[in-house]
This record gives structure tokens, sequence and C-alpha cells, in this order.
């Protein structure tokens, strides 16, 4: 098991494997837009409820008329 993947290469130039300045800069837009995508997507939700309870509100105030 301990041979299943091939030896590393000795001598790899560390800075090849760093991220730029604007790779990190591209991760966090992507970070903060599904943060805000979520928080929309909580928005539309509650909307959506508080929508039914509404109507279902509404509902049953005309039944009782």
């Amino acid at each position: 098991m301990e041979n299943l993947y091939p030896p590393q290469p000795g001598d790899i130039n560390e800075e090849i494997s760093k991220p730029s300045a604007a790779f990190k800069k591209e991760v966090v837009k992507v970070f903060f837009l599904c943060v805000l995508f979520l928080l929309w997507y909580l928005v539309l939700l509650a909307a959506t409820v508080g929508i039914a309870f509404l109507i279902g509100f509404l509902a049953v105030l005309l039944a009782m008329r």
C-alpha cells in the first residue's frame, strides 16, 4: 500500500504552489458572493412564508364573515 504513489520530485520551486494575490482576491469575492446568495435566499424564503401566512390569515378572516 505504501508504493501506491510514485515518489515526490526532490527539487520543486516553492513559489509555484503559492497562490497569487489576484487568486486570493477572487477567492474572497466568491466567498462573499456565496454568503450574499445565502442571505438573499433566506430573505426570499422568509417573504414566501410571510405571504403564505398572510393569505392563510386572510382566508380565515373571510371564512369567518
